[in-house]
């Protein structure tokens, strides 16, 4: 939107959609097929959890937290913590929460966001961080 004039103009479709694979060039297979995508539109969220795009939701009976990128600006840091939890799913490691699978919106192959199992329990604090500088 720009005001011109002293009106308002805006044009449909400036930018282009964002969403992983394709808005860093990655390649298709950068995403697990053997992780479920699930339609951004079909979700239920029950609350906001803290200032950003992180919701609860429910996958099949069990709660979920949602991480979304609405912004394409934002999509680098899903991006990272894909990266993450396919390495940490490669080697087996199961002392975080479970990756459930990826959120799409329109169409399965734009992922804009994931879903991780939710964990009832309290926010690390600093001293906690020394049992992880032991692994």
């Amino acid at each position: 939107m720009r005001v011109e004039d002293g009106k308002i103009h805006s044009e449909t479709d400036l930018y282009p959609p964002h969403g992983l694979p394709g808005y860093f060039g990655l390649p298709e297979d950068f995403l697990r097929n053997d992780l479920p995508r699930y339609d951004l539109l079909k979700l239920k969220c029950s609350e906001q959890q803290g200032l950003y795009d992180v919701y609860k939701t429910e996958i099949d009976g069990a709660m979920c937290i949602m991480k979304i990128s609405p912004r394409n600006w934002l999509l680098r840091f899903i991006y990272n913590e894909i990266c993450i939890y396919h390495v940490l799913m490669d080697r087996e490691i199961s002392f975080v929460p479970k990756f459930k699978g990826y959120v799409y919106e329109e169409d399965p192959s734009r992922v804009i966001g994931i879903l991780y199992e939710y964990i009832e329990g309290r926010h690390p604090k600093d001293e906690d961080f020394r049992y992880a500088k032991r692994l």
